[in-house]
């Protein structure tokens, strides 16, 4: 099984989110599944690199692309 969460839309991000992300991740390991989540260049991914958030979820920019 895969998780994706698909932030494309999403221009606002706090560290709330940021948190939740990796909730997410964590949750889907246990279940056994993978998780993904969907996030084309801005405001969005740069925080997702500055919390280093991308080292330990995949971040792609579009669902079906692996990176």
């Amino acid at each position: 099984d895969r998780v994706a969460l698909d932030l494309s839309g999403v221009d606002h991000f706090d560290p709330v989110a940021l948190g939740v992300v990796v909730a997410m991740r964590l949750r889907a390991r246990r279940r056994g599944a993978s998780f993904v989540v969907v996030c084309p260049d801005g405001r969005p991914r740069e925080l997702l690199r500055e919390a280093a958030v991308d080292r330990i979820v995949e971040v792609v920019e579009a669902l079906g692309q692996s990176e």
